[in-house]
């Protein structure tokens, strides 16, 4: 029976090789084994015998996915074949040393950004070729140990411990350098995760701005005019922005809270041409994805272009040049829930200053 499965495992019916397992050995638990048993359906045989611990060794090296390059596990390949398990975890002991590996996926309707899980530990003098699954699915990253570096179908930066990255059908080959721990991720872009600029986050406070950008030169804090429709100074909102550069270009960032909460980072670029726009839409379209919206005027006189996240959070990208508070260019990073907050009281405050005056 070995060898039978080992040509179901080697002709690509993983799904198939591992319901007979289930379906045979499966038979042997039902019936109490805690052996290996000689023949299946006739329990008065052999309760221990080696003709029936196949598995031992297929699993480990088919699903887990753990397989020798070089002899004495010199070289290795890790290549995990999920079917439809959501886990598997074993150690493979060899002459230089265990190699561990731990996978796990998650279900379709998860709500987790992360696909599919993968951790190794490579042992001393020994190399691994790591082959991740999971890029059969839409615009997936791969990360290792939480560094992104596979998006958008192409190699984004070659991680430390990393040989050579490419692509095998619907896996992603990583050669490692060394020994060592090793955690990779595959992750669908399910949602946009759009934050703040650069480090920042939603809600950080001024001083917890400044600590991302410590060597920039930020201006004092101020008391703006929003350009959010009605265009009202509110006393609630503080301000400052540094001067920097995006593409060569000199730009200014903006950084604006309400309540002491970062809610808003507009990077302006003052008479910004076209062509400088569309550089920026393209850049941010790898980085976020398809846009919910893309409008332009003829003679590419006014454009935009508008993403958003399951939280209706937004990126916009707008191309103004006869804008009389920012004519130009400008990234807008909005947190919407925040900047309702924001809306909801200049309209109060507003409607407070309307009765004194009729008082």
């Amino acid at each position: 029976m070995f060898y039978v499965l080992r040509g179901i495992f080697h002709s690509g019916r993983y799904q198939k090789a591992v319901e007979i397992i289930r379906g045979r050995w499966g038979d042997m638990l039902e019936k109490g084994a805690t052996t290996f048993w000689e023949v299946f359906g006739d329990w008065s045989k052999s309760r221990c015998h080696g003709w029936s611990a196949g598995p031992t060794m297929l699993l480990p090296a088919e699903v887990l996915g753990v397989q020798p390059i070089a002899p004495g596990f010199k070289v290795f390949r890790i290549q995990p074949h999920p079917v439809d398990l959501t886990w598997a975890r074993g150690v493979v002991p060899t002459p230089r040393g265990d190699i561990s590996v731990t996978w796990q996926r998650n279900q379709e309707e998860s709500d987790s950004e992360t696909s599919f899980e993968l951790k190794v530990y490579i042992p001393k003098e020994t190399a691994g070729e790591i082959s991740i699954p999971g890029l059969a699915n839409a615009n997936p990253r791969v990360s290792l140990n939480d560094v992104v570096f596979w998006s958008q179908g192409k190699v984004k930066m070659k991680p430390k411990g990393v040989k050579k990255v490419e692509r095998e059908d619907d896996y992603l080959r990583v050669t490692l350098e060394g020994p060592g721990e090793y955690q990779f991720r595959v992750m669908q872009r399910t949602i946009i995760p759009i934050e703040g600029y650069g480090g920042t986050r939603w809600k950080n406070s001024p001083e917890e701005v400044h600590q991302v950008f410590p060597e920039k030169e930020f201006s004092d804090p101020g008391h703006p005019v929003i350009d959010f429709w009605s265009g009202a100074t509110d006393e609630l909102v503080d301000f400052f922005y540094f001067e920097d550069q995006v593409l060569d270009e000199k730009v200014t960032v903006n950084f604006y809270f309400f309540k002491n909460q970062l809610f808003q980072v507009k990077i302006y670029r003052r008479a910004g041409d076209f062509s400088f726009y569309q550089i920026l839409n393209e850049l941010l379209k790898e980085k976020y994805g398809k846009p919910v919206q893309e409008k332009l005027q003829p003679d590419n006189k006014l454009a935009r272009t508008l993403w958003l996240d399951d939280g209706l959070n937004v990126i916009e990208l707008s191309f103004n040049p006869k804008s009389l508070l920012f004519p130009g260019i400008t990234i807008s990073y909005i947190d919407t829930a925040l900047e309702k907050e924001l809306s909801q009281t200049r309209s109060q405050r507003e409607k407070l200053e309307r009765e004194e005056v009729q008082k």
